[in-house]
């Protein structure tokens, strides 16, 4: 803290220069003038007027005594997202409503919500979850030592009791472990010194729901190792039915593939044979045994990625089933 009781951070200057193949967001590109806040808090959202107050208001409650806004990046929502989040306007010292309509996808949305932040760090977080009080001090104190961080995920508060032991409980108390190769952060807990995000070009757009981790392992692999901040806690929560469970899980595996295509030859190892069979034995081998709603939602998730695997192999034209 500084003697005016603002958090203020310092940064070395990189010499780094962007991931090869990285593409750079224009938008960023073209601007150039210097951060106005200590911290800018992005929220990459589409369609989410009912769940996004409930964001807003954990925000609001921040105990942050730094200068920081709020972005939202508008991914071309059809309902009152937009209009509900100027309706909170008045409860920070900057919000802004930012148009991300040009390409569906967290992706972009993220990028637009880098090109227009004015904040020396960028958190992200998502509509559908809510930080704690002192998220926004924490993370910030965090990447006061460490340049890329991720907070800790906490899975009881939003989730129902019958979520329990579904096996959603990640980064709970540590990075999560990237497929044998690099940890990585869920998109919705990270947090980036924006000379980190302009070194490695910020998220690539054609990386679909598997962005976080390739954000992650292209600031590793330029030097900016990510580090957990468990001090710092998202209340997650889970997909609310089996149905987008299934879809959620499907999508992740399938970008799986992506980052195996990309990543191979950096050290990403092959899935054995064995653990694909094991893996679609236990899906099938489930089948009769589905009688509560967790053992339900345990198997769409388990079957989701067995599939999506499959699927994004064939898209991507590697294997990783």
């Amino acid at each position: 803290m500084s003697a005016s009781g603002q958090t203020r951070l310092t940064t070395a200057p990189l010499a780094t220069e962007p991931t090869e193949g990285a593409e750079q967001p224009r938008e960023r590109r073209e601007r150039s003038s210097a951060p106005e806040h200590d911290v800018s808090v992005v929220i990459p959202c589409r369609n989410e007027s009912n769940r996004l107050p409930r964001q807003l208001d954990a925000l609001a409650a921040q105990d942050f005594r730094g200068t920081w806004e709020i972005v939202v990046a508008d991914n071309g929502s059809t309902d009152d997202t937009a209009a509900v989040a100027h309706a909170h306007a008045d409860r920070f010292p900057s919000l802004r409503v930012v148009d991300a309509s040009a390409r569906p996808g967290r992706h972009h949305a993220c990028n637009v919500g880098i090109a227009d932040a004015r904040g020396r760090v960028v958190l992200f977080v998502d509509a559908d979850d809510t930080v704690a009080p002192d998220y926004v001090t924490a993370m910030t104190r965090a990447l006061h030592d460490d340049p890329v961080v991720a907070a800790r995920l906490d899975h009881a508060t939003l989730d129902e009791p019958w979520m329990d032991g579904v096996g959603s409980a990640v980064q709970d108390h540590a990075l999560q472990p990237g497929f044998g190769f690099l940890p990585f952060g869920a998109g919705c807990s990270l947090g980036f010194r924006r000379e980190v995000l302009e070194a490695v070009g910020g998220f690539r757009e054609d990386a679909t729901y598997c962005e976080d981790v390739d954000l992650c392992w292209r600031a590793h692999l330029a030097g900016f190792p990510l580090q957990f901040a468990p001090d710092a806690v998202v209340h997650y929560q889970s997909r609310p039915n089996l149905r987008a469970m299934f879809r959620q899980h499907r999508q992740y595996a399938a970008a799986q593939a992506y980052l195996f295509r990309h990543y191979r030859a950096a050290g990403m190892p092959p899935r054995a044979l064995r653990t694909t069979a094991a893996e679609w034995w236990a899906v099938v081998r489930a089948l009769p045994r589905l009688r509560s709603r967790t053992e339900r939602a345990r198997w769409a998730r388990r079957a989701g990625r067995c599939v999506g695997r499959v699927q994004g192999s064939l898209r991507h034209r590697v294997w990783y089933v």
